[in-house]
């Protein structure tokens, strides 16, 4: 797995995201491109290697 962002792709629904695993100090990029919604979160700084991130979005 390369290094760099998670790139995380949203169908152009109604949509909740739970759970999503990430490393620490990787950059973590939500979008959703039919709506453009976008959520680009700063570099991941936890205390533990991996943890649970729970972004929620909505539509109109």
């Amino acid at each position: 797995m390369p290094a760099g962002d998670t790139i995380i792709k949203l169908p152009p629904v109604k949509q909740t995201i739970t759970h999503c695993r990430v490393l620490h100090g990787k950059k973590v990029k939500f979008h959703q491109d039919s709506t453009g919604i976008s959520l680009d979160l700063a570099t991941v700084k936890l205390d533990s290697l991996v943890t649970t991130l729970e972004l929620k979005t909505k539509g109109n």
